[in-house]
């Protein structure tokens, strides 16, 4: 049921972004959409991926550190995949990111929680 409604969303959300003509200066009202906003990963280094929907140019901003976005922004209406990397949690405690991914006026926030070494 989750696979479908992902399905559907990103049909509707392609239909959206498609609407408009490569010649309109503005596709719209500001749009961004994330798959998730929240994960929680092992101690250790590695890598998520976060899918986004947007019909706008783009940024991802972490708030932390320890964690990288690539690509960190994008000037293309679409959808986009931004790969996190994080570094491996030090502390006996856990720990959290957040992520901002900003598109015109709209921002929304998602969270990268990490797991105690």
């Amino acid at each position: 049921m989750k696979t479908l409604t992902k399905g559907l969303l990103s049909l509707l959300c392609m239909a959206a972004l498609t609407a408009c003509s490569e010649d309109d200066p503005a596709p719209g009202p500001d749009s961004m959409h994330l798959y998730t906003t929240e994960s929680t990963v092992d101690a250790t280094e590695g890598q998520i991926g976060v899918t986004i929907i947007t019909n706008r140019s783009w940024t991802a901003e972490p708030q932390a550190d320890w964690v990288k976005a690539t690509p960190s922004s994008g000037t293309e209406k679409g959808i986009h995949e931004v790969v996190l990397s994080y570094e491996a949690n030090p502390d006996n405690t856990p720990r959290s990111c957040k992520v901002l991914f900003s598109g015109g006026s709209y921002t929304v926030t998602y969270t990268l929680n990490q797991k105690a070494n």
